[in-house]
């Protein structure tokens, strides 16, 4: 059954188990979200400490952190990216007290290896509430001069 099918559902209509079956599918879809934030010194290095805070307001779970890079860096570049998140209860913007994960995985990190993805999260705190902020802060960024992209994978839940 196709979405437009779903979609031309009409008041009195038998709903089948397909329909059931295929809504369930395509709603489960809708709960998958990514928080993606780019760090672009447009042509120079991004400054140490720089950081962008994201809203959330839905409460969730982290299920992958990526980094992505521009241009691919040489040897001796590093980027490296915290991230925070601060509870809707504290009356202060994210610290770092506030780390996602242990001080072994605080960062999503990209050398010249490669860019740094993962869905299997080892000693991150994944649970995030309603209406929390996350910070992405600029821990190390050695010489690279592309842009960099953290992408964080949500997936709502109740």
């Amino acid at each position: 059954m196709s979405y437009d099918a779903l979609a031309n559902i009409n008041t009195g209509d038998l709903v089948t188990a397909e329909w059931l079956n295929q809504i369930q599918s395509n709603f489960a879809s809708i709960l998958v979200s990514a928080v993606n934030v780019v760090f672009d010194g447009g042509g120079a290095a991004v400054s140490t400490g720089s950081y962008m805070d994201v809203a959330v307001p839905f409460k969730c779970n982290i299920t992958g952190a990526h980094l992505l890079l521009g241009t691919e860096p040489t040897s001796d570049q590093r980027v490296c990216i915290t991230v925070w998140c601060e509870n809707p209860t504290s009356d202060h913007i994210c610290t770092s007290d506030d780390y996602l994960a242990s001080s072994d995985n605080m960062l999503i990190c990209s050398t010249a290896t490669g860019a740094y993805g993962s869905n299997a999260l080892t000693n991150w705190t994944v649970a995030i509430a309603a209406n929390s902020v996350m910070r992405f802060h600029v821990d190390d960024w050695d010489g690279f001069t592309g842009k960099a992209t953290a992408v964080l994978e949500l997936t709502r839940s109740s």
